[in-house]
């Protein structure tokens, strides 16, 4: 059970953190090598596929944090009552559409044929990033969600 709290709690930090420290690391091997020995082929193509994998999965971390983008000044002019309403509504919409996401780019990533040009690995890997990325916002979303239930239903058990 602390496994899975601390899988809550941290995965996507854990994540973006190693990716950053590898991409750190080969850049920085690249910049080292291309002085001495002419450079890496392949750390330029590695190091930008990893910034495709920590943009796909910093998505479900924004989410998790509160911290995505919104149109505040909706939320300013309506009252209290209907501000929840608004967020449990656009919160249950990008659940959707993130699930609608998570399974087309499923799709996508098993039609996927191309090679990466110089580490001659699957662009699936690469994809993967997405199918990943979306199904973890959905989660958080649908996390969000029902904590708001409970939340809601409770306050009114309570009154």
């Amino acid at each position: 059970m602390k496994i899975l709290k601390w899988l809550d709690d941290n995965i996507e930090e854990f994540f973006l953190v190693v990716l950053l420290i590898f991409m750190v690391v080969i850049l920085s091997v690249q910049v080292i090598m291309r002085q001495i020995a002419g450079g890496i082929s392949w750390s330029e193509e590695l190091a930008r596929f990893f910034f495709v994998w920590s943009g796909f999965i910093s998505i479900s971390y924004t989410i998790k944090k509160g911290n995505a983008m919104k149109m505040d000044f909706v939320n300013e002019i309506l009252p209290k009552k209907m501000k929840g309403v608004l967020t449990f509504l656009s919160s249950l919409f990008m659940l959707v559409f993130f699930i609608f996401l998570s399974f087309h780019s499923y799709q996508m990533m098993i039609e996927e044929k191309q090679r990466m040009a110089t580490l001659n690995f699957s662009m699936k890997w690469v994809y993967l990033s997405m199918v990943l990325g979306f199904a973890m916002t959905a989660v958080r979303l649908a996390q969000a969600l029902f904590f708001a239930v409970k939340k809601r239903i409770v306050r009114k058990g309570v009154n």
